[in-house]
């Protein structure tokens, strides 16, 4: 589900922005915990909101996004202090390009939990899909001084850094990304191609090596590093 998209052009690896929806903890097909403030709605009415964001989370799943909005803002009805359903339905508008929408979801969320990470990641990745890096910089940086070790974030403030035309920012969070992450693939592929276009063969070799003895089929990266070796030796 958080797999990033890394694409082969021309036996180039090239970053991409990520193309998951949110970020650690968000659950397709089983019973997620609303995230409470307070203790402000009843037994039942708690029940009946858990039994709504499991409705909301299967239509999701499904790619039923105005369906599972719909069960999202039934649950808020019902408890408008719930920071999951309003988190979720951030994620669902999200989904549809409402990104307006799902900002200001996000931001209700955070009104009541201030200091999860996963919201801030995905407000985060919502400025980014609307093209304001600046803000989504600003987002994963708050999500990451929660949470130094959540490594989605560090890649996708990688590529924002990248959209912005800081290489060295970006190479920075793609760094941070494999230590809090070296056993990812993609972690070492991402640490590899900022440092090939940043002209750094050398460290473009060690971090594909990396990505090679974690998968040693990548077949691509095999070929990557012959291709790093015949430059190298030009």
């Amino acid at each position: 589900m958080f797999d990033i998209q890394l694409c082969a052009v021309n036996c180039k690896l090239t970053i991409v922005r990520n193309t998951c929806l949110i970020g650690l903890c968000f659950c397709a097909l089983i019973l997620c915990s609303g995230v409470y403030a307070d203790e402000g709605a009843g037994t039942s009415d708690r029940d009946e909101v858990e039994e709504l964001l499991a409705t909301g989370s299967m239509y999701y799943a499904a790619g039923l996004a105005e369906n599972a909005i719909a069960s999202y803002e039934q649950a808020i009805l019902l408890d408008p202090r719930n920071a999951s359903a309003w988190n979720y339905l951030g994620i669902a508008l999200r989904s549809l390009e409402q990104y307006d929408q799902a900002e200001e979801a996000y931001f209700h969320a955070l009104d009541i939990t201030p200091d999860d990470p996963e919201i801030w990641y995905n407000l985060g990745y919502a400025y980014g899909l609307s093209g304001e890096y600046e803000k989504e910089i600003e987002a994963y940086l708050e999500a990451l001084r929660i949470q130094p070790d959540l490594s989605l974030a560090w890649r996708n403030l990688g590529v924002a850094y990248l959209d912005m035309g800081d290489e060295e920012a970006s190479l920075h969070a793609f760094v941070k990304r494999a230590e809090y992450d070296p056993d990812s693939v993609v972690a070492w592929l991402d640490l590899g191609a900022v440092y090939e276009r940043m002209g750094n063969l050398e460290a473009a070799r060690l971090a594909f090596e990396k990505a090679l003895y974690i998968d040693e089929d990548l077949i691509m990266v095999k070929e990557k590093i012959e291709e790093i070796d015949r430059l190298l030796h030009e």
